[in-house]
């Protein structure tokens, strides 16, 4: 089992649906959507770039877990202001 703690991950996610991402290290703008129990974040034009299920999603923090493969991922976000 491999584990690893990334630092550089984070999520600014708005109410109108417009985000900003910066995952693995590279930064984005797009837009979010959640279908079930999935998060999608799109890139400016609409098309898929991210998914993961959602663990857990309060006002403090989200949970959000992504199988690729055999790699198993499960990222946590703090809520900060």
């Amino acid at each position: 089992m491999s584990r690893q703690i990334i630092l550089s991950t984070s999520l600014i996610i708005r109410p109108d649906g417009r985000i900003k991402s910066v995952i693995w290290g590279t930064s984005d703008n797009g837009y979010w959507q959640v279908k079930g129990d999935e998060l999608i974040v799109y890139d400016k034009k609409h098309r898929s770039k991210f998914s993961a299920k959602i663990l857990k999603l309060n006002k403090e923090q989200l949970l959000l877990y992504q199988h690729v493969g055999k790699v198993k991922v499960v990222l946590y976000f703090r809520r900060f202001e």
